[in-house]
């Protein structure tokens, strides 16, 4: 997703396919281009499966390549606030860009998307 910097994205609303608000985005990893963002980092709100009671963040990544500004401003993602939720936890220390692109991640959408292709 085309953005014109960090700042721009940072701490809007995130939004589901369904327009479902998932969160806000956390954090924001570019490509080499600046802008150009790859992952969203979103800090989940309400009930997450699993969870431990607590004051931790529920932070999330999410593949940007697909994103778009949603109507009315915040972030529309390509995914179901259910798989955005199952996807594997971030810990608010391990945002670099090295650790927002491991295998997992990748995986994770990739299968994700399989199964709701039906391959």
């Amino acid at each position: 997703m085309k953005i014109q910097g960090r700042e721009q994205v940072l701490g809007a609303l995130a939004f589901d396919s369904d327009g479902r608000r998932v969160g806000r985005v956390f954090a924001v990893h570019c490509a080499p281009d600046p802008y150009t963002a790859v992952w969203f980092v979103v800090q989940v709100t309400g009930i997450v499966p699993g969870r431990v009671a607590g004051r931790r963040r529920r932070l999330r990544a999410v593949p940007a390549e697909a994103a778009k500004w949603a109507e009315g401003g915040g972030v529309w993602m390509p995914y179901e606030r259910e798989q955005i939720l199952r996807s594997p936890p971030l810990e608010a220390g391990d945002l670099t860009g090295a650790s927002l692109a491991p295998n997992v991640l990748h995986d994770y959408y990739e299968t994700e998307r399989a199964a709701l292709r039906g391959d």
